[in-house]
């Protein structure tokens, strides 16, 4: 029995010294938080109690409802209920992120595919002119603006020759739908989401928390737009 005891702890130490191999699912292979241990806290939640609210919005062009099917316009408005949830305060910095990476030894898929899509306006002359250069990428044939970077990943948001050492707290990018689910899995520390875990919220419950306790209206503050008051494009696009 104290051989076994030995040969558990041998074992349970190589692991601990061995990284994980890069590109596998920390959830298929088991990786969790070890809050005990941690560098970087998560994000405090908030209890969002729920109700019933008018999901989703019109665009109106002169004083007609643009049709569903319009490039621009959004699905009609509809009534729906959400049950009471809980949601980060804020979004997932690249300070959490990355100790996620460093905790797994994690591979998003802008790393596996090594490209991603950067706007225009936060690259370099240099990236720029590799995108628009014969071994370059390119960019979106509707949406010039947009561009097919190499290498542009989380660590490298506009390309190779950025960084994230001055952006540690601001929210992580370049991450895809699956990135995000493995964050959650991982920083949940195996606790499932109906017990104290993380999930990513529904399009319903970030709509009604994003809403901040208003109803039908275009904005948290009311439905007349208040420039400065958002954190969106102001001015010639692009």
């Amino acid at each position: 029995q104290q051989q076994q005891v030995l040969l558990q702890q041998q074992q349970q130490q190589q692991q601990q010294q061995t990284p994980p191999p890069k590109g596998i699912s920390p959830r298929k292979l088991g990786l969790v938080r070890d809050s005990d241990n941690a560098v970087v806290q998560l994000t405090d939640q908030v209890l969002i109690s729920g109700g019933s609210f008018w999901f989703g919005s019109e665009l109106t062009i002169g004083k007609k409802i643009a049709p569903a099917v319009s490039k621009d316009g959004a699905a009609p408005k509809q009534k729906t209920t959400v049950k009471s949830f809980a949601i980060d305060i804020h979004a997932v910095t690249n300070r959490q992120f990355r100790e996620f990476v460093k905790s797994t030894n994690y591979k998003t898929e802008a790393e596996l595919y090594e490209w991603s899509f950067v706007f225009e306006g936060q690259a370099s002359a240099e990236t720029i002119a590799q995108v628009d250069g014969e071994t370059g990428f390119g960019r979106v044939k509707d949406a010039l603006h947009w561009m097919a970077v190499a290498n542009a990943s989380w660590s490298h948001p506009y390309g190779l020759d950025s960084s994230i050492d001055e952006l540690l707290d601001y929210p992580v990018t370049q991450v895809s739908h699956l990135d995000a689910v493995e964050y959650c899995a991982w920083a949940s520390g195996g606790l499932p989401s109906n017990v104290g875990g993380l999930r990513l919220p529904t399009e319903k419950e970030w709509e009604y928390a994003a809403r901040g306790g208003t109803n039908n209206q275009s904005y948290p503050w009311g439905k007349n737009y208040i420039p400065g008051q958002m954190n969106l494009w102001e001015g010639d696009f692009p």
